[in-house]
């Protein structure tokens, strides 16, 4: 069997970093706090937490000092009720909705997924997930507030010349696949890791406002990855994070991860009695953004993340080195389990 040890994986996350060495933003919408939106990564993430329901919403507010911020929201729920009930493997599913509203012109898009999966159990140390998603989405552009080249008389801007354009930008919307697969190892107590790898837009849909079939959404690919490594009498967990994209010509790297640390007793041998926690520390985003990030848990059952980002892009020198602000909150159970296995009901 094959398995990493704490060096090996350590070596895999710095491999990971530097991985890439040229790296800029991607065309889809973005979290800082990516690991809090896992439909969002890959559909075989439905499913894959260690409850049988999962909820998480996030909140991201960027670059507002501009005077034009860029607003993102997300909600999103999975389950895999009766997981222990299924020896050999378990089907999950998933809903998430995401909005995003970009500049002036209210750029936006407006998306509901519906997601599907299947978990196998390869052993009784890895499991390995497959999982598809649909999406329903809606895009629209408000360009009456903008300021045109042919509304300037030579001084200054008039708001009462023609701006030329005889166009408007019509909302539409498009049918959006993706697909992915997920592996999970918990080689023992203190050490487990994961590797997803997804594609979103397989089939291209067209992104023109004004009905043509030229201009069509790249292909978006994901490859995610974390672990935890915990230590001192399992009171403190390292958890490395690793995110790359990419899109087309674009692509994004975000690397780093958290330290965690329970506070309060905790039950050792009947998880009767769940400690909550906290955890600090942040994630670099390739030649954009540093990410610092703090969490707190309670008693595993809810999460409470902020984050704020500091940008180190050549667009500092307009932003100041101000980024954006990201809020998320998330909770997690379980509907007929105990988490020693027992049934509820």
């Amino acid at each position: 069997m094959f398995v990493f040890s704490k060096t090996k994986v350590w070596l895999l996350w710095f491999f990971f970093s530097f991985l890439i060495h040229h790296s800029i933003q991607a065309q889809d919408i973005s979290f800082s706090q990516f690991f809090i939106s896992p439909l969002y990564l890959n559909p075989a993430s439905a499913g894959d937490g260690e409850t049988e329901y999962r909820f998480s919403s996030q909140y991201r507010n960027q670059w507002s000092g501009l005077g034009f911020p860029y607003k993102t929201m997300q909600a999103s729920g999975d389950f895999s009720l009766f997981k222990d009930d299924w020896k050999k493997g378990f089907p999950a599913c998933g809903i998430s909705f995401y909005s995003d509203q970009a500049g002036k012109s209210k750029m936006g898009i407006t998306e509901i997924q519906l997601t599907g999966s299947y978990t196998i159990h390869l052993d009784e140390d890895q499991t390995l997930s497959s999982g598809l998603q649909v999406a329903y989405v809606q895009r629209s552009v408000d360009i009456s507030n903008l300021k045109w080249d042919n509304q300037y008389n030579g001084m200054t801007y008039d708001p009462a010349l023609s701006s030329g354009e005889s166009a408007m930008a019509e909302p539409f919307s498009y049918v959006d696949l993706g697909a992915g697969f997920l592996w999970k190892y918990q080689a023992y107590d203190d050490l487990k890791y994961h590797i997803g790898i997804a594609g979103f837009h397989l089939n291209k849909p067209p992104q023109s406002f004004y009905n043509t079939e030229s201009d069509r959404l790249h292909m978006r690919f994901v490859v995610n990855a974390g672990s935890e490594i915990k230590w001192k009498e399992k009171r403190m967990s390292i958890l490395p994070k690793m995110l790359f994209i990419r899109q087309g010509g674009a692509m994004n790297l975000s690397a780093g991860g958290l330290v965690k640390y329970l506070v309060g007793l905790e039950s050792r041998y009947t998880e009767a009695y769940t400690a909550s926690a906290v955890s600090f520390g942040g994630l670099y985003r390739w030649a954009d953004a540093f990410s610092l990030q703090a969490f707190f848990d309670y008693k595993n059952s809810f999460s409470l993340g902020l984050s704020y980002d500091i940008n180190v892009s050549p667009f500092h020198a307009a932003t100041n080195f101000m980024g954006g602000f990201e809020f998320s909150l998330s909770c997690k159970g379980n509907v007929f389990h105990q988490p020693n296995g027992k049934r509820k009901l």
